[in-house]
């Protein structure tokens, strides 16, 4: 648990000292994250009236109780709860502190965790940290209290268990009932407004980035607008992470970083400057990521592909279609490529959000685009027993995102293994969990995957392994032609 020490001040003892030259916050005290509060803030702490924005607590209440003050801060404009403080019922001021040993204090910080898991849906959104002041009795230990920071939450309204929606009203936590629609409509046209203007963003991309040749658009969203520091990843931390490699004597994925609009933006423009490849949009505005990963295409002519045979075990499709008597020209889509730079834009993404301390979930969606008419092609042992007996499998038509985007809630969630050793600073598990939903999504199902059926529990992923080793270790063509078909 992070603490700092701090000297106490009385409520209107240094009060004018402790704000000068502090103008140049762009926050007050009561809205800023924990981790910037200090011992210079105590006399700006010990200043504050309750009211819409500041709570104080001589204790941490029942967990019912706390749950009803975060939750009413969520759902108006945020605010600070303080525990380990007394209130002059006058002025409604703090009066004084009433500091804990530091176990208390973190037993109040679990508490917190506690009464929001269990009484807050969804959970929102806290920081909250103990602060070490100077004891105000004889008893040395009792020197802690509770910051309890909870910014204007984004995926409200927040439920209390009690079947209310809590709000600021004043210096307290009231009720909302159900039955109160003006109320209910306020906090879910919030919501609403955002999730849509998150999807109108995201057709955007999608639209401005389809080249006509196949490729895999994926939009990652933080669950969340801030993160413990409240601090947004800069373009200078962008740079470094787009611009690392994934093991040693290794060339970067992107090769160019600028900012646009409200995003940066990473390329991989093969010395060409208006080449659209790879591409990777972080709205960190939004905290949207928007990546365009082409899928690799080899064009079948005549009993031949046109670009070669050389990876993939391509030579082995191609004696299949020329025993099934293939149509004349057929364009492969091959999924192996995105593969890999898939599980290494993840990587990406997560190390930058790990970088901004965020604690939140990050939820994914993704479609293919301009991949219609293609034939997807895996190179798995269960991928080339399937096309021996039925042939191969062929794009019908254009399947749009795999989850809907007016919901975010309900997008792939992304497992954050922070501690994990890496292998080749790549994101194995997460890339597997969203490369079988963008296979399905093309019509190849994770038995032709992974090599398991639907009602089997474990699926045999080592063959799909191999392949994914030789991408890290070996060399490859990457190229993705237009679709005549799209």
């Amino acid at each position: 648990m992070a603490h700092e020490k701090a000297s106490v001040a009385s409520p209107d003892h240094g009060k004018g000292s402790s704000l000068k030259g502090r103008s140049e916050r762009r926050e007050p005290v009561y809205l800023r994250p924990t981790c910037e509060i200090a011992s210079e803030d105590i006399p700006e702490i010990s200043a504050l009236q309750e009211g819409w924005f500041f709570e104080i607590k001589e204790r941490a209440p029942e967990n019912s109780k706390l749950a009803k003050s975060i939750s009413s801060f969520a759902n108006s404009h945020g605010g600070l709860l303080v525990i380990g403080a007394k209130e002059d019922q006058k002025t409604r001021r703090l009066a004084s502190y009433v500091p804990m040993t530091r176990d208390e204090a973190d037993a109040a910080v679990v508490r917190v965790r506690e009464a929001v898991i269990s009484h807050v849906s969804p959970p929102t959104f806290f920081d909250a940290k103990a602060l070490e002041i100077e004891p105000v009795s004889s008893s040395l230990d009792h020197r802690w209290i509770v910051l309890v920071q909870v910014p204007k939450g984004r995926s409200g309204p927040y439920l209390h268990s009690s079947g209310c929606i809590y709000v600021r009203v004043g210096d307290a936590a009231a009720p909302s009932a159900l039955t109160d629609l003006a109320q209910q409509e306020r906090l879910w046209a919030e919501a609403l407004h955002r999730n849509e203007r998150i999807k109108e963003r995201i057709e955007r991309l999608s639209e401005q980035l389809k080249q006509g040749s196949p490729a895999v658009h994926i939009a990652i969203l933080a669950d969340e607008d801030m993160s413990p520091d409240g601090r947004f990843a800069s373009l200078s931390d962008f740079r470094k992470i787009a611009l690392s490699t994934h093991g040693n004597d290794t060339d970067s994925v992107f090769d160019h970083v600028q900012t646009l609009d409200t995003s940066y933006v990473a390329r991989r423009t093969e010395k060409k400057i208006d080449a659209a490849s790879l591409i990777w949009d972080y709205d960190a505005l939004r905290r949207l990521h928007f990546l365009r990963i082409p899928i690799a295409t080899h064009r079948w002519s005549g009993g031949v592909f046109v670009t070669g045979t050389s990876h993939f075990n391509l030579e082995k499709l191609a004696t299949n279609l020329r025993a099934r008597v293939a149509p004349d020209e057929m364009l492969i889509a091959n999924l192996l490529p995105s593969l890999f730079f898939l599980a290494f834009i993840l990587r990406m993404v997560t190390r930058l959000h790990d970088g901004a301390n965020y604690a939140g979930t990050l939820r994914l969606n993704a479609c293919v685009v301009d991949a219609r008419g293609t034939v997807p092609y895996l190179g798995t042992p269960m991928y080339f027993s399937d096309i021996e007996q039925n042939g191969p499998p062929y794009v019908l038509r254009e399947t749009g995102f795999f989850r809907s985007l007016n919901e975010p809630a309900t997008w792939l969630p992304l497992t954050v293994t922070r501690d994990a050793p890496e292998l080749f600073k790549l994101d194995i598990e997460n890339t597997f969990s969203v490369f079988i939903c963008i296979a399905r999504s093309l019509g190849i199902s994770p038995y032709l995957t992974v090599g398991f059926r639907d009602d089997e529990d474990d699926a045999n992923v080592g063959p799909l392994m191999e392949m994914f080793t030789d991408l890290l270790t070996g060399n490859f063509s990457f190229m993705s032609q237009q679709n005549p078909r799209k």
